[in-house]
């Protein structure tokens, strides 16, 4: 919809990391009281900037509102060193997650700004709070499942990102993990799975083209197998405009998937083969150490996680567009053996693989900053991958 009183620009469309706040894409822009609100293409507010001094949430910080109607404070100032720590200048926030070692996000100051927006939404004709909550419900209602977070390599293009279901679930289910969905993993149909191509298409609206990534979720694409994978990934690159594919995968999945005539590495090939210009997949490894694995209750042999993540490096090495990323907890209750490990391996790791390393803290535990940076930090300096943080960014 085009919104009354509202100028639609093109902001930019390369996704490297710059100094400053950058937007992307084809918005419509209001400025109203104070802040410049940056619309999608079908009226829906998606960034909210402050353009005068002394407005929350002050001077080269923003709000993002995600497509699953969830808000973000983009800051550079959470930490310091953050694009060290994360890629890139400024980092998502999520709301509620106050007190979280990242920064703090107010909540309360929030609700005041998005009490601004909406009455700006009745004046110029633009969807409010209550209207976006809807469409967000009925996106969830179209995918049939929750999106709890993207792949950590997803903060790349800003989390512009469509989300499909191929699966549901997950194979391992560990005990630490904090975004878990159903209990069991199950496999979406084909003909479900282009339902809700067709779904989310009519849901985006004129706002297709400004979405850069595809996310075939849920926790883990690689257990449908390499048919049922290869068939949803065809139809998807032929019927959206992304050119990049994000999946998850599992170490189970990932090296010996029941049932599959042909090796795991297989399907990974041929993804590689699409037409994408990147096919980014996620693997949850979280340790080398058994003791670790089992204190977390991640259901898995450490000969096997590291058997996964060095058969990850080979294949990414042969595809220059697969990427490959790793993700290993970081938490106060595990051994010394844990880190030590993790960096005998990044250290051993071959250069110019294409594949990073992602360092998760547990939710469930108290963080400071300067305790993150160090240990993070001390493995960047030992690893010949890229190292950064992964924080759990809510998204749908």
């Amino acid at each position: 919809m085009t919104v009354k009183d509202a100028v639609q620009r093109d902001f930019s469309h390369d996704y490297e990391p710059v100094s400053v706040l950058t937007f992307h894409g084809r918005l419509q822009q209001l400025d109203y009281r104070g802040y410049r609100l940056l619309l999608d293409l079908e009226g829906r507010i998606k960034w909210i900037e402050p353009l005068r001094a002394g407005l929350w949430p002050g001077p080269s910080s923003a709000l993002r509102r995600t497509m699953g109607n969830r808000w973000l404070l983009y800051d550079s100032g959470a930490y310091q060193d953050v694009f060290e720590l994360t890629g890139r200048y400024y980092f998502p926030i999520p709301f509620g997650q106050e007190g979280a070692a990242f920064g703090t996000a107010d909540s309360g100051k929030l609700r005041k700004v998005l009490a601004l927006v909406d009455e700006a939404a009745v004046r110029f004709g633009f969807p409010d709070s209550a209207e976006l909550g809807f469409q967000a419900a009925k996106l969830r209602s179209i995918l049939k499942a929750t999106v709890p977070v993207l792949p950590p390599d997803a903060i790349c293009i800003d989390y512009d990102i469509l989300p499909l279901m191929l699966t549901r679930g997950c194979v391992h289910n560990c005990r630490f993990c904090a975004v878990k969905t159903s209990a069991e993993i199950e496999t979406v149909g084909q003909e479900e799975f282009r339902a809700q191509v067709d779904g989310l298409t009519k849901w985006t609206g004129r706002d297709l083209n400004n979405y850069q990534g595809l996310f075939i979720g849920q926790n883990d694409a690689l257990a449908a197998g390499q048919r049922c994978l290869m068939q949803a990934a065809e139809h998807a690159c032929g019927s959206l405009p992304c050119d990049r594919l994000f999946l998850f995968g599992s170490v189970a999945s990932f090296m010996e998937r029941a049932g599959l005539d042909q090796p795991p590495s297989s399907a990974l090939e041929a993804l590689a083969r699409l037409p994408f210009k990147e096919v980014v997949v996620n693997i949850g490894l979280e340790s080398f150490h058994q003791g670790a694995l089992d204190y977390l209750g991640k259901p898995v042999k450490a000969a096997d996680v590291r058997q996964a993540f060095r058969q990850g490096l080979e294949l990414a090495a042969k595809h220059d567009r697969l990427k490959i990323s790793f993700n290993f907890v970081l938490s106060k209750a595990l051994s010394r053996d844990h880190m030590d490990l993790i960096s005998q391996e990044l250290a051993g790791a071959p250069k110019g693989s294409g594949c990073r390393v992602y360092l998760s803290p547990l939710l469930s535990e108290s963080w400071r900053p300067g305790q993150l940076k160090r240990m993070l930090f001390r493995l960047k300096g030992l690893s010949r991958l890229p190292v950064f943080a992964y924080f759990l960014v809510p998204y749908l």
